[in-house]
């Protein structure tokens, strides 16, 4: 019994632990051709520090959040400022960039799943 609760804690562990493949990736450079020169740019999220969130404005043709990794932010947010300066755009009128802190609770608590299933049965028989 303890045998197959461990074969499916491992099938369910690999099962929420595998990469999904972000489909709405963008680079640095296409957010800003094709979304920021264009006026859809609605709101940006910068995400953990290590990617960010584009929210689009409900009139752009993709109207859905797109995706882009980041090296530094501080060096994203100097392009994003610079590329505004140059199109014209005044401080106050600029897309606001927010940061924020995410985490995914279940994958903090999926590492412990293992010895839970072996300690629950054991302090059960005692």
């Amino acid at each position: 019994m303890g045998l197959f609760a461990g074969i499916g804690a491992f099938m369910v562990y690999m099962f929420l632990n595998r990469e999904v493949e972000e489909e709405d990736e963008i680079t640095i450079q296409e957010m800003l051709r094709e979304y920021l020169m264009k006026g859809y740019v609605e709101k940006i999220q910068i995400v953990n520090k290590s990617f960010c969130r584009v929210h689009l404005r409900p009139d752009a043709p993709n109207n859905k959040s797109l995706n882009i990794q980041l090296g530094t932010p501080e060096a994203f947010e100097a392009k994003l400022e610079a590329v505004q300066l140059e199109l014209g755009i005044p401080i106050m009128d600029q897309v606001p960039i927010q940061y924020v802190s995410e985490t995914d609770f279940l994958s903090e608590l999926l590492p412990y799943l293992p010895s839970l299933l072996i300690l629950i049965p054991l302090l059960g028989c005692s």
